[in-house]
């Protein structure tokens, strides 16, 4: 079912894509540039993973026109793009070619279309990357830490709906993210599980706390028998 419905998806989203390279075969300006922004919505599908080479000659076709102000807004989209998944240069610096990639891009010295349009299609799926596999991670984290305590039926169910939406789903980049750490996921995965099929039982005292109130029990316990046998004898006393 699953598997249908992401090839029906696959297909709109190819089908869109083809509708925008056709009417973007006679635009220039920011006509074709609306049509570049409408073919970066697709970003994540593999639809546009397949018609990359396809949006590069749109965006190098654009660049062509004025290189520089076209790399003017290409380095603020990379910015506006690493500010959206919460991602610096440093989380993208372990990676050479992305490295490379925003020296580039942010050089004044690189004039040429091709190179300026390369190295921003090359950072936006680094910071693509980066963003998906620090959401998960950070979900990650939230669910190994929540599941060392008690929680409701209602958090694991929210938990569990936010890990299987990486794992069914369509975007790459979420499934780049899901694969690198696609062990840990299951691993989680299986104890919410479990710990539904388990309820938690409702939580214990810690003896710290239960042992002072059982020993003060005792003792009023024993002070009121004491109280009652002493009372009897000094009735007996009397009679």
């Amino acid at each position: 079912m699953l598997a249908a419905i992401d090839q029906a998806r696959e297909k709109k989203q190819q089908e869109k894509l083809n509708h925008i390279f056709t009417e973007a075969e006679n635009k220039s300006g920011t006509e074709l540039e609306e049509a570049i922004n409408k073919a970066d919505q697709e970003q994540g599908s593999q639809a546009y993973q397949d018609n990359k080479e396809k949006v590069q000659e749109l965006k190098e076709k654009r660049a062509a026109e004025n290189p520089e102000a076209y790399q003017q807004t290409a380095q603020i989209r990379a910015k506006e793009n690493m500010a959206k998944h919460k991602i610096s240069e440093e989380d993208l610096a372990d990676n050479q070619e992305i490295k490379e990639a925003l020296t580039k891009l942010n050089s004044s010295e690189i004039k040429e279309p091709s190179v300026i349009v390369a190295s921003e299609m090359t950072i936006t799926e680094g910071i693509e990357k980066a963003g998906a596999t620090k959401k998960l991670t950070n979900l990650l984290t939230q669910t190994k830490r929540i599941l060392t305590a008690p929680i409701s039926p209602e958090k694991k169910e929210a938990l569990k709906s936010q890990l299987l939406e990486f794992i069914n789903s369509s975007n790459i980049y979420w499934q780049f993210a899901y694969q690198q750490q696609k062990a840990e996921v299951q691993s989680l995965l299986s104890k919410l599980e479990n710990d539904s099929e388990h309820p938690t039982s409702p939580t214990k005292f810690p003896l710290k706390v239960v042992l002072p109130i059982i020993a003060s029990l005792l003792l009023i316990m024993g002070l009121v028998a004491f109280s009652v046998m002493r009372k009897k004898r000094m009735k007996r006393g009397k009679t």
